[in-house]
Formats: structure tokens, sequence, C-alpha cells
């Protein structure tokens, strides 16, 4: 008999399909074969059907679906008060049979039988994990996890391939991921340095970065990557990887931690069985069991972790190896402050300038940062959530204010709010990298990340707020200039930055008078535009 979740769900025996009826069936038989091993209690087959809404019958439901799967499937279902389990073998269920092809890859003695493994692993594939059926429960708890155990074996049969020099086989077999998954940074990182062999084409600018993260790496210390979206951060993961492989005589385990891609992050809980099994040791039940077998296991032993996309620092703490035989690489759009304070070694990825001789990797795929969504408007990054006040409309019109950079009191004033909680808000996206602090006090937006802000720009995001601050606040400079000064006309008004009396000195306006010169309020009665930049562009007595 061979069970298929791994696509549509099937049962076929001797070759012929046996028929499944229905949604339901098929949707139990495959939550079943998901978590075949061990007991699904009859709850959480109901919510596999029902989510929150279960009919009053939901029990009688599903125990008659149960009964009717026992006919076609000739009694291989056993059942205690735990629940329902499938009493088939491991050959007998297609994701076992993956898991089991994956694990002997991960353990093969060399690169080609490791390939050679995981090329059967995922021709089991025939589509999305029981396709078609089950409530959001199923998409939640079930398909996304598959589909991630997939992603991860993908990226690692990628890298193998690469080191095998089969560097034209790799785009093909990353492209449906990079389609299903286009915020995952590290498909996009592989296909980039597949057509390179000698692992050094795209990677002229990021020299400097990639040296000393060799070696940090080498010293067996614990390195966090960060930088915003797009930035290069798993590409130069993937790449330092391969030019310290030597250095890891045992190996070298990868996970994407899926911090800011689609659906939730994966809890430590549920990243420890798979590095378990990349290490080839059986896995415990308990999760503190799990947690001991893994230190224990990389105690006597020279690994490198590689931990991709990780969205906080709680995330990643449990999966750091212990020992210092072992080092752990890092990457994350947040700055992880909780591991520094612990001794993480941090190397944040900036913009590189127009100057630079290459980037880590084309700027169009920083341009995978949105996703499409039904109304064909991109869904905001993932960092946005952790921002209180309103993210997607103060971060595209912040993103809105013209010139090189803003300040908090600029941001605030456009977005209706008050400055104490913008400078709060704007740490917060510092801290996410989707701001940058470079000078004290200013703010300023990647143009990727400014494009995309005001791509949701709507009718409602109306800029005369920020007209208004700036004129208000040109008034209260150029009242204080010496004669000869433009009239701006009018009073200066609420909101507007106050002058204080210093010793003559062009600070303001200054990085300022920019974005003024660039934001030019309507035309009034008591002032035109062009008085406002004809002011700005001179030294001022009085400074902000």
């Amino acid at each position: 008999m061979d069970i298929r979740v791994l696509g549509p769900v099937e049962v076929c025996e001797g070759g012929t399909e046996l028929p499944i009826e229905g949604a339901q069936q098929q949707c139990v038989l495959g939550v079943l074969a998901a978590y075949h091993g061990s007991y699904v209690p009859v709850e959480r087959l109901i919510e596999a059907l029902w989510e929150d809404d279960p009919p009053k019958t939901a029990k009688t439901i599903v125990q008659l679906k149960v009964s009717q799967l026992r006919k076609t499937l000739a009694g291989r279902i056993s059942s205690t008060t735990a629940g329902y389990s499938l009493a088939v073998p491991d050959e007998e269920v297609d994701l076992a049979r993956f898991r089991r092809l994956a694990a002997e890859g991960r353990s093969a003695r060399g690169p080609e039988q490791a390939a050679a493994a995981w090329e059967r692993a995922i021709e089991l594939w025939r589509g999305q994990p029981l396709q078609g059926v089950g409530a959001t429960w199923v998409e939640r708890r079930v398909r996304v996890p598959l589909l991630r155990e997939l992603w991860d074996l993908l990226e690692e049969h990628a890298a193998g391939l690469i080191g095998l020099g089969r560097h034209r086989e790799v785009p093909t077999l990353l492209q449906g991921l990079r389609n299903e998954e286009p915020l995952r940074e590290t498909p996009h990182a592989l296909a980039m340095t597949a057509p390179a062999p000698q692992g050094r084409a795209g990677f002229v600018g990021r020299k400097a970065e990639a040296e000393h993260l060799r070696t940090l790496l080498r010293a067996g210390r614990v390195t966090v990557v960060t930088g915003p979206a797009g930035i290069g951060k798993s590409a130069l993961a993937v790449h330092v990887g391969h030019q310290v492989a030597a250095d890891f005589p045992d190996g070298q385990l990868h996970v994407d931690l899926g911090g800011h891609g689609q659906g939730e992050p994966l809890p430590a809980e549920r990243v420890l069985p798979r590095l378990l099994g990349a290490l080839g040791v059986p896995v415990p039940g308990e999760a503190a069991a799990q947690l001991d077998l893994y230190r224990s296991t990389l105690a006597d032993r020279r690994v490198l972790v590689v931990l991709d996309n990780a969205a906080h620092a709680e995330q990643v703490r449990p999966l750091l190896p212990g020992g210092p035989s072992c080092a752990a690489l890092v990457t994350s759009r947040d700055t992880l402050r909780g591991l520094a304070l612990q001794g993480a070694r941090p190397v944040r990825l900036a913009t590189l300038s127009p100057a630079s001789p290459a980037t880590s990797w084309p700027v169009s795929s920083a341009a995978t940062c949105s996703r499409p969504t039904p109304r064909g408007r991109p869904s905001w990054p993932s960092s946005a959530a952790t921002c209180r006040w309103p993210w997607p409309s103060r971060a595209r019109t912040s993103s809105g204010a013209p010139g090189c950079d803003f300040t908090a009191s600029s941001a605030a004033r456009l977005a209706g709010g008050d400055p104490a909680a913008a400078r709060r808000v704007l740490a917060r996206l510092a801290s996410a990298h989707l701001v940058e602090v470079h000078v004290p006090g200013r703010f300023r937006v990647h143009d990727l990340v400014g494009l995309y802000a005001r791509g949701h720009c709507t009718e409602d995001d109306d800029p005369a707020p920020l007209q208004a601050y700036y004129l208000h606040t040109a008034r209260v400079h150029v009242r204080r200039l010496p004669p000869p000064r433009g009239d701006l006309g009018g009073e200066p008004g609420a909101g507007g930055d106050r002058a204080r009396r210093r010793p003559c000195t062009t600070r303001w306006p200054g990085p300022g008078s920019r974005s003024m010169s660039r934001a030019p309020p309507p035309a009034t009665a008591s002032g035109p535009p062009s008085s406002t930049r004809r002011s700005a562009g001179r030294p001022a007595c009085w400074s902000r």
C-alpha cells in the first residue's frame, strides 16, 4: 500500500488507486499521515476539518470518517484513548520516505551520495501537501511546515550541486521555490552564485565583511549579520559558508527560521527535530530532551550552524551550539540586541554606494520585498508587525517625506502623531533596518524601501501637514535673519520648530533645507512657494 500526501491525498495498492470519498475523508487521512508515528486526538481532527466552528455532531462525524477509512485501508488505523494512528510501516507513507531520504542525504559519506538521495526525496512531491483539503488549521499546522521541510532540502541540494560543479541545474531546481517564496533570500542567493563556480563573482563589494565573518567563524564565535531586506545577508552567509567549509569537517547545519516570510516564524521546538535528524541521531519526544541531545551531540563535533532569517533573539538562543568547537552564523533584519548582550558579534551590512565595484547580488532581487495580494498591492513586511504605532500608514507617509532625510518631528507632523511617539516608532524601525539613523536625530529611508512604501500611498495620505510644518518652521527662522530677507508672510503658527539664538552658523537651514526645497507648499496670498526655497539656501544665524 502507498499512502500519498505530498500532493493530492491518494492511496494506491498494487498499482490501483483506492477511492477516498470526499474532502473530509481525505483531510482525516492526510492529517493522520502527516503525524504518522503518533496518535492524533479527535479534537485535532475536528480543528483540521472545521477550525473554530465545528457542528455539534463533529465527534460523531470524525468517528464515521475514520470507520470508512478503516474499510478502505483494510483496518490499518489503530485507536486508543489518545486518538487515532495509521498502523502502516514508514515505507508505505510518502512523507515518511521523504524524511528518510532527506536524512540519508545529510548523513551520506560523500556529496554524490547526498545528491542522489535528495533527488529521490524531491521526486516524491507532486504538488502542495494535502492539496485542496482542510481548513485554515491544516494550512498553518500541516501544509506550511511540510513545505518548509521541502524548501530547506531544496536549498541544501542546491548548495550541494554547486559544490559538485553542477551549477547549471541550480536555477531550474530553485525556480518554483523562488516564485512561491519571494521573500526567502537563500534561494535567490544560491541561484545568483550558481553561475560563478569560483565563488567570486557578485561579492566584490562585500570583501571586507566576508573576511571579517571568516575570521569570527573560524574562531568559533556566534556572529549575527543584520541589514534591511534585499541587502544580501543570506547571499553573504551562503558565500562565506562555502569558504569556511574546510574549517568545519563535521558539516554545516542550515535552516530558514521564517522570520520575515510567509506564515509565522518557526519556533525552536519545531526546528530542533530537523537539526537532530540532520545530525543523524534519534529524536526524543520531549522538547527538553531534544535540546539536551542537540547540545551534547555538538559538544564533540566541529559544525557550523547557519540560522537564516531570524525574527528575534528568543527564537535563536536555544538553537545556538554551546561548546567552543562549533560556530553559528545568524542572519536577520532585526539587530537581535539580546544576542549581542550575550557576546554575539554583530556584522551590519550597509547599503553599497554607487561607486562600489559590485553588489552582493543584483538589486532587482531586493525588489522581491513585496508580495502581490488579491488587490495587486504588495503586502507589508512582517517586521512591521512589531510596531505599535499604526505602521503601514505611518511608514508610507514618513517614506514620502521629501529630501535626503527627515526628523522625528517632521515624520510626526506628516503622519498626524506626536514627536515622542514618532521617535519610539522610528527607533523600532531602525532596529528592523527599515529606516537608518545616518546622523543623530535625522533619519533616512533606503530608496527601495521608500519606493515600496510610496506604492502604498492612497488618497488619504495628504502631504499638506508636512508642507505646513516646513512653512511654519521657515517663517520662524526667516524672521530672525539679518536684512535683506525674504518675507513668507503670515504667522509662524503652531507646530513649527522653534529658533534658538546662537552664534552665526549655517547649521539651519542645513540638512532640512534639502527637504524644504523639495516640498513646496501651496502658493498663498501671504507668500509664494519660491520664497521658501530662496530663504532655504541662505546662511542662518539661528538654528534648531
